[in-house]
């Protein structure tokens, strides 16, 4: 065996020692557990990306994540993404929302949980080609293209068909098929 394969076999006994580790500990400590729902999101977030298309992403243009949440989901987010590319296209975070605006942005995850920032969010989000993706209860009711929910002790996701209509975003019938769907006139 090559010592670069011997290498990355070790690495990948350390990882799944690790993720084995932080499921056991996880419920003995609370910020393990912030951490570990940290990792979770940030996991389905990648995939998120993976199985999106952006109509007006030119080709080589990075996919910038814009993250508004606590800094240890931003960090997480940061940290899987470092160095990471989707279909020639590099992609960025920023831990907050740039200057610049949402137009700036493919991706938003927002964790927003006044009422009143969030629908403005909500507002300024709406109709742009942008993915948004919140933890709050309720966000997809209140304009977010996927909410992420716990059913069951299990993390899930929502995608309102509306909401990502309005985008002009392209998703995989393999994340729609994963997903619970909503339409606005479900929500009334």
């Amino acid at each position: 065996m090559t010592t670069f394969r011997l290498r990355r076999l070790v690495a990948c006994l350390a990882y799944a020692g690790l993720a084995l580790i932080t499921v056991i500990a996880v419920p003995a400590v609370c910020f393990a557990e912030a951490a570990a729902a940290s990792i979770l999101k940030t996991a389905f977030t990648v995939n998120f990306v993976k199985f999106t298309v952006w109509p007006d992403l030119r080709k080589g243009q990075p996919i910038q994540v814009c993250v508004s949440a606590e800094a240890t989901l931003a960090e997480a987010m940061a940290e899987a993404f470092s160095g990471q590319s989707v279909d020639g296209h590099p992609i960025h975070v920023a831990r907050t929302i740039p200057p610049a605006g949402l137009g700036s942005c493919q991706l938003l995850y927002v964790s927003e949980r006044d009422p009143r920032r969030f629908a403005a969010i909500m507002d300024e989000a709406a109709g742009l080609p942008l993915l948004t993706v919140s933890d709050i209860e309720g966000s997809a009711r209140r304009g977010s293209i996927i909410e992420l929910f716990t059913e069951n002790g299990r993390l899930r996701f929502a995608i309102n068909i509306d909401a990502l209509e309005r985008s002009r975003l392209k998703v995989s019938s393999r994340l729609l098929s994963l997903a619970k769907t909503v339409r606005n006139s479900d929500l009334s």
